[in-house]
């Protein structure tokens, strides 16, 4: 076995790794089990700096890169509700409104547009 081979089996196993990883995560994140997942991203960070080290993927591992950039995605949309919903509940706990996305623009009031010309 050569030395382009032995790295490409080590990027495929730190590849399965971390979808391994992402799929245990989106489960965490389902379940709203915060200590899963930050010990999940620390886990994530190893396998990024091993993968870090051993060069650029090679085409054969297009595939499987492509459902770790899906996972991820679904990941990330779960963490954006689960941040939402977290808001609404402290929102509806303390009566006031969180800061969100674009609360730094100033608030304007509606504007009515005609469409007609």
């Amino acid at each position: 076995m050569n030395q382009l081979s032995v790295q490409s089996d080590a990027m495929t196993t730190r590849l399965q790794d971390l979808e391994r990883l992402l799929m245990d995560e989106h489960e965490a994140l389902k379940k709203f089990d915060h200590e899963a997942v930050g010990r999940l991203s620390l886990e994530k960070l190893e396998v990024a700096n091993q993968l870090g080290s051993l060069g650029k993927p090679k085409e054969q591992h297009g595939p499987l890169l492509e459902r770790i950039r899906e996972r991820a995605l679904m990941n990330q949309l779960l963490l954006v509700n689960a941040r939402d919903c977290v808001r609404g509940i402290i929102e509806l706990a303390t009566g006031t409104v969180q800061a969100g996305y674009g609360s730094e623009r100033p608030q304007q009031a509606p504007a009515r547009l005609n469409i007609r010309g």
